[in-house]
């Protein structure tokens, strides 16, 4: 699925198989920066999820595992 900002930015992807998130979804910016990627596994987080304060200046990393957050980290603007 996609959604937009009323600008018609893109804001989200949010990838859907038979009715539940399956992939990674994005979030956007409205400049279209990517800000955040969150890995899915039949509606639950699986994988490192991580968001960005702007390119490449990371913000936080999560890992999951089936739903569960095992390891997180958090970064403020200055790294």
């Amino acid at each position: 699925a996609y959604y937009y900002f009323p600008n018609g930015q893109l804001q989200k992807i949010i990838p859907y198989d038979q009715g539940e998130i399956h992939g990674v979804a994005q979030a956007f910016d409205i400049h279209g920066q990517l800000i955040e990627e969150i890995p899915y596994v039949r509606g639950e987080r699986h994988g490192d999820a991580v968001s960005y304060w702007k390119i490449d200046q990371l913000r936080s990393r999560e890992t999951y595992k089936c739903g569960s957050l095992l390891q997180a980290s958090y970064y403020n603007q200055s790294g």
